[in-house]
């Protein structure tokens, strides 16, 4: 389990660390850490089971690396304001 709090979006090469923890079963990102071209990072974590995403700048856009994610059981988005109902029955109409 992985969890990062704070403000300041990880872009571009600053992902890639995360990335590479391929093993990583759950992440807790709280704070303005990740947006949607972020997100597309985390495809390459094929074992993650729990992704928590809390007052993320993301949108239906970045649901779509989401949905990459094909073992994920539990998707929390919490004050995530750009995300609406429709994306989420759209991208991840799994969960």
């Amino acid at each position: 389990r992985l969890t990062l709090s704070g403000f300041g979006l990880l872009r571009g090469e600053a992902m890639i660390p995360i990335a590479n923890l391929t093993r990583l079963n759950s992440l807790f990102l709280d704070g303005d850490l990740i947006d949607d071209d972020s997100l597309g990072f985390l495809t390459s974590l094929t074992l993650l089971k729990s992704l928590t995403l809390y007052s993320a700048p993301i949108s239906n856009v970045g649901l779509k690396s989401i949905a990459k994610l094909h073992h994920i059981e539990s998707l929390r988005l919490g004050f995530c304001q750009q995300v609406t109902d429709v994306g989420l029955h759209d991208y991840i109409p799994q969960l």
